[in-house]
């Protein structure tokens, strides 16, 4: 009995000493609105294809069904739509828990592009991860998410520095100027209080609608770009208790105070002081419609 056990659990340390240990790897780890969790894992490798490699551990599930309630995969489908209509670019040739894709380093400035993708009947789904990680590394601390936007040269950027923030929040958004699609709300390391956001592009899988977000690694910092300086607004007290100030350098006409579920919540507004009513203790998204109906920023506040 005793040798059976011992062989046993020797046969399955072989068989995880068979992966091969990558150069570098990361996890995300996901949960959505009603508690469900799931982790994936990315990363890089000289010795790794931009497709599925066994060596690594990488098991390809195209043909598997998604989870019925929550999920996330990895995957190769991605998309353009920045100033343009909606295009994907390419199919999934897989969608796996793992992805190490080809080490670019030493060549480009940035990795061949995957796209995290994700299922849930539950939103908002946070997505979370080690900011520490990118913080130093010369090869991957310019590594982002991001939307439709294909070409890396750009003055504005639309995406999420791994480096600058430890988590997104994704739910779907519709206002009189929006219809109702995918959004990425992201909070400022520097002041704490700005979500930006950037949409994304879903496609339907078994009366399912997957939300795509894009990623690659990428280890040059991008063109007159500083994600995390906000917008010239000022709001305070933060965290407020029944009112608070809001004001702009910007003309603004349009606002909405939105809860975590997607909710909107009422108030009301005398001069810059707005009053929420029913509004429960925790945290809210502060929309904010500049500029003549053409530029909408979301920011984090806190009921007290």
């Amino acid at each position: 009995m005793k040798t059976t056990i011992l062989f046993t659990l020797f046969s399955i340390f072989c068989f995880l000493s068979s992966f091969a240990q990558e150069e570098f790897s990361f996890k995300l780890y996901f949960e959505d609105a009603a508690g469900n969790k799931d982790t994936i894992t990315i990363g890089y490798d000289e010795n790794a294809t931009n497709g599925i490699d066994a060596a690594f551990g990488e098991e390809n599930i195209i043909t598997q069904p998604w989870d019925s309630v929550f999920e996330a995969r990895v995957g190769d489908k991605i998309y353009r739509s920045w100033n343009q209509p909606l295009t994907w670019l390419q199919e999934n040739t897989y969608l796996s828990k793992k992805q190490i894709l080809s080490s670019y380093c030493a060549n480009n400035m940035h990795s061949g592009r995957v796209s995290v993708q994700l299922y849930t009947e539950n939103y908002p789904i946070i997505v979370k991860w080690d900011k520490s990680i990118f913080e130093t590394e010369e090869c991957y601390n310019y590594s982002l998410f991001f939307g439709g936007m294909d070409n890396i040269h750009f003055d504005a950027l639309v995406g999420t520095m791994l480096a600058g923030v430890d988590s997104i929040i994704i739910q779907p958004y519709s206002s009189q100027f929006v219809p109702e699609q995918l959004y990425v709300h992201y909070f400022s390391e520097f002041s704490g209080e700005l979500i930006s956001h950037y949409d994304l592009a879903s496609y339907s899988n078994d009366d399912k609608e997957i939300g795509v977000l894009q990623f690659f690694f990428h280890k040059n910092a991008f063109m007159n770009v500083d994600i995390n300086k906000p917008e010239n607004i000022s709001f305070y007290p933060n965290p407020f208790d029944e009112t608070f100030i809001l004001s702009s350098e910007l003309s603004f006409t349009d606002i909405h105070l939105i809860d975590l579920q997607g909710n909107t919540i009422d108030f009301t507004r005398e001069g810059n002081s707005i009053y929420p009513t029913n509004c429960s203790p925790g945290i809210y998204f502060l929309s904010v419609l500049y500029e003549n109906n053409t530029k909408r920023q979301f920011y984090k506040i806190v009921k007290q």
